[in-house]
């Protein structure tokens, strides 16, 4: 059946919640929650999409493109496709978005990945989902919602996709991804 995203996933690690509200293929929708001191584990850049945050309680902190940009209930941040940034809960309260990313492209099924890997534990430290598995995944699926740790240059990710792509038919990942997605 796949991981059921409306009924969400915890990182409990990173202090994240994930539930899916919508999904169609001009934005893929979903509240997302951050406990006091909680953060998104890496900077990344969607390639592909833009990225909009509703911000409904609490105060967000984000790093984009080296700039600091800070948000309250009530605002409204985009991060336009290409841009690198962070965020963190800025606040001792828990912080509720609803995040957007337009367009949809095929991130439900991106999410059911990352979901099935943080539930499975195959995280570091940090809350971050295994690079070589969810690489392995957009490969798999030709994933157009391409998203970069931008720690990882552009060239050095396409040699990693292919080379995990490699290393995940090796050490049978395919059965991960059917577990996550069908």
């Amino acid at each position: 059946m796949g991981f059921n995203l409306f009924k969400g996933f915890n990182n409990h690690k990173s202090g994240e919640y994930f539930r899916c509200i919508s999904h169609s293929r001009e934005e893929f929708t979903f509240d997302w929650m951050v406990a006091p001191g909680g953060y998104v584990p890496f900077e990344h850049v969607h390639l592909c999409q833009e990225e909009v945050f509703y911000i409904k309680e609490g105060k967000i902190k984000f790093i984009i493109d080296g700039r600091e940009v800070t948000g309250k209930k009530g605002d409204t941040v985009i991060v336009p496709k290409g841009k690198t940034h962070i965020a963190y809960n800025a606040s001792e309260n828990t912080l509720h978005c609803v995040v957007s990313y337009r367009p949809a492209l095929d991130s439900y099924r991106i999410f059911q990945c990352m979901a099935g890997l943080t539930t499975d534990d195959h995280t570091d430290t940090r809350g971050q989902v295994s690079i070589p598995k969810m690489c392995f995944f957009i490969t798999r699926m030709k994933s157009k919602a391409l998203t970069r740790p931008s720690s990882i240059p552009p060239y050095l990710f396409t040699f990693a996709l292919r080379l995990s792509f490699f290393a995940g038919k090796l050490f049978g990942w395919d059965r991960l991804y059917r577990k996550y997605t069908e």
